[in-house]
């Protein structure tokens, strides 16, 4: 009974070690898509002020 005691406290160590490792690169690639959320958010944000400066140069080009 010992033994196997012993044992599982041995696979639970093992066991810890494996879901701390796996839960730090959870949150590492959690952080690592929020930042790609956000750049792409940022880029959105850039495509709608270009297409806005590009609709506005062509209504100034259609009145002249």
């Amino acid at each position: 009974m010992r033994e196997e005691i012993d044992d599982l406290r041995k696979e639970k160590v093992i066991f810890d070690g494996v879901y701390a490792k796996l839960e730090k690169e959870l949150n590492a690639k959690r952080k690592n898509i929020a930042h790609i959320i956000e750049a792409a958010n940022m880029a959105y944000e850039e495509r709608d002020q270009v297409q806005d400066r590009l609709a506005n140069i062509k209504f100034k080009n259609d009145k002249e």
